[in-house]
């Protein structure tokens, strides 16, 4: 009996050891869904708080990038507030350190992660809780995973837009039809402006919102030539000098007129469809991306 005794005493101990040495101190995952009640200068005093530094600020999309690093790790997080209130949080841990985060998630009836997934398979697995008015991801990619490292994101969603691998049921007129777009094959998206035209960004900005599109024509720099084959439109683009870590792809089912987007920033890799039959090009690209391939 003793001996059993000691026995957890030590497991307890050794997992505290764990934490203290690999992880941080998000491992709460109810600490972060109560960041979105506070206005910003609590939520970046609490960062502050916990030895975060102040990275980067961007006035026009509102993002704001905090770092903390040891001697084996970078830890980082990412904020975007809307009228002084937190829209979006993404944040890293240490695999053993994030294990915390999945399993609270995985405790949560009101997110329906299938954990067993987040344990054994490479991915990037997103629920959403209407409960609650939150989407969470878990990024298990291979970039993670050889930086010994595991990311997550919670996003306030609003008017029953699923975003992330999201479904927007939408109805489309002529006025708003992307079938214009099969003209510009073989064209590059930067020579015709091509986010900047008014029918394709106001259905990027319904599908993806406004601060991502902002970043995506802001970031889009190299590029390849337009495509369009079998009635399916496609471009992509990247950011200069870091295509492998920021990448962009647009892919419209001509004959349907549904948009796709694939969406990577850094270690965070999404996909939006206005339906969720996700075009094969859109499907390789997740693949990819995950995969650091």
């Amino acid at each position: 009996m003793k001996t059993k005794i000691v026995e957890k005493i030590t497991v307890v101990i050794m997992m505290q050891i764990s934490f203290f040495l690999f992880g941080q101190e998000f491992t709460n995952f109810r600490n972060i869904e109560l960041l979105f009640k506070s206005p910003q200068n609590k939520i970046e005093e609490v960062i502050k708080g916990e030895g975060y530094i102040l990275k980067s600020k961007d006035l026009k999309s509102g993002g704001i990038t905090y770092i903390k690093k040891n001697s084996t790790y970078t830890f980082v997080v990412n904020l975007i507030f809307k009228a002084n209130k937190l829209e979006y949080i993404g944040w890293n841990d240490s695999v053993i350190g994030g294990k915390f985060i999945v399993e609270d998630i995985g405790k949560d009836s009101s997110y329906k992660i299938d954990e067993a997934k987040t344990d054994d398979y490479l991915g990037v697995f997103t629920s959403v809780s209407k409960e609650k008015g939150f989407q969470v991801t878990i990024f298990k990619t291979i970039p993670n995973l050889n930086k010994g490292m595991i990311s997550f994101s919670l996003m306030k969603i609003k008017d029953r837009i699923e975003k992330g691998n999201s479904s927007i049921s939408q109805k489309t007129s002529k006025n708003t039809s992307l079938s214009f777009l099969s003209r510009y094959k073989g064209r590059y998206p930067s020579s015709i402006k091509l986010l900047n035209y008014t029918i394709l960004k106001n259905r990027l900005i319904q599908l993806i919102g406004k601060e991502r599109y902002q970043y995506m024509n802001q970031t889009w720099a190299v590029e390849g030539g337009i495509g369009v084959e079998n009635n399916v439109f496609e471009a992509s683009g990247c950011e200069q000098h870091n295509c492998d870590m920021t990448n962009f792809m647009i892919v419209v089912d001509l004959k349907n007129d549904i948009l796709y987007v694939g969406y990577r920033v850094e270690d965070e890799i999404y996909k939006f469809g206005e339906n969720q039959n996700y075009p094969k090009l859109i499907l390789d690209w997740e693949k990819e991306n995950i995969n650091g391939e």
